[in-house]
């Protein structure tokens, strides 16, 4: 069995939100390698942290560790934000999943019901793959999306998502 080495790197600079001043020697996370494998450990609540205040930092740096760990996803939108997705491959076919969370109102506290999702606007999806698709369609309805295969993978324009749409993309 072969020994693995433990290294844990300080990263980035913890902020103070109210007096936008630095905290003296405290990183926003840490790197722990182990073998081949990398954890990033954010000290505290983000995820409560955002739930509470939904401030843009804490939205940055959750995203800017996550590229820090996974810097070409498989997919993601441009501009980010407002929709999730997932990706989903059967045999030569891919499915890409977009579920809006956008509501017309806050949803904190005691808000419980979304009345409107709001469109999320035009967005580009990128989704990394080599080969060139046979076809490329927004789900349902088999609608055909605008798209072309770049070095990085196929792009596509879409139009605005409403609850949940699935990008079809079958290279068979």
């Amino acid at each position: 069995m072969r020994a693995v080495e433990h290294h844990s790197n300080p990263r980035g600079q913890l902020w103070q939100v109210q007096g936008f001043e630095a905290i003296p020697e405290q990183p926003v996370s840490y790197v722990n390698q182990l073998g081949d494998g990398k954890v990033v450990t954010c000290a505290g609540s983000v995820f409560d942290g955002y739930r509470q205040v939904q401030g843009p930092p804490l939205r940055d740096l959750l995203i800017a560790e996550l590229r820090f760990l996974h810097p070409h996803p498989v997919a993601e939108l441009d501009p980010p934000g407002q929709l999730e997705l997932s990706v989903r491959q059967r045999d030569t076919e891919w499915m890409v999943h977009l579920v809006n969370h956008g509501a017309d109102r806050d949803m904190g506290g005691e808000s419980f019901f979304v009345e409107r999702v709001p469109g999320s606007g035009p967005r580009t999806l990128l989704v990394r793959c080599k080969e060139r698709p046979s076809s490329v369609l927004l789900q349902p309805g088999s609608r055909t999306l605008e798209w072309q295969l770049t070095a990085d993978g196929v792009r596509c324009n879409l139009p605005d998502v409403g609850i949940h749409e699935i990008v079809h993309i079958s290279f068979g």
